[in-house]
């Protein structure tokens, strides 16, 4: 009987061992998953989300536009429609320091396109209050004007959450 019990319990040690292996989390370091796939995918889904727009292509435009260090991304993509003031920029940090400062960057980007709405369009203001900046784990930060912002926000956190 002992030996039944000692075999049971030790039976029970080595499932609880291999399942305190596994993890709930969802990992992003799936390498196929880019920030210029899930802005394609945006635009498959949703192709007026900013309609005629400027490609950011290059680091270069991030320091431009957003005031972003270079040395702080790893990947990122993003369009810009300057006639609508609409913008969806998707950029991994480098670490979660380098995301963190990126996000504030892109929230500072943000407010000044809220002061712009505030001036000449009371529509275009309500849909800009809906939307902003959000951290997608811990290494993305999104900056996302425009409409079908919770669906967008959704389908970005799907692909890189």
């Amino acid at each position: 009987m002992k030996r039944i019990i000692a075999l049971s319990l030790a039976a029970i040690m080595m499932i609880a061992v291999f399942a305190g292996c596994g993890s709930d989390k969802k990992e992003s370091s799936d390498k196929s998953v880019t920030a210029a796939s899930v802005l394609a995918e945006i635009n498959k889904q949703y192709p007026d989300a900013v309609g005629k727009f400027t490609e950011i292509k290059d680091k270069s435009d991030l320091k431009r536009y957003y005031s972003i260090d270079e040395s702080k991304v790893v990947d990122f993509a993003g369009e810009i429609n300057s006639k609508d003031a609409l913008e969806i920029v998707i950029i991994k940090g480098k670490d979660s320091d380098a995301r963190a400062d990126i996000e504030s960057k892109l929230t500072i980007r943000y407010n000044s396109l809220l002061s712009q709405y505030a001036s000449y369009d009371a529509d275009r203001l309500k849909m800009a209050k809906a939307c902003g900046v959000t951290e997608v784990g811990d290494e993305y930060a999104v900056l996302v004007l425009a409409e079908n912002y919770d669906d967008i926000k959704s389908l970005i956190e799907d692909k890189l959450g």
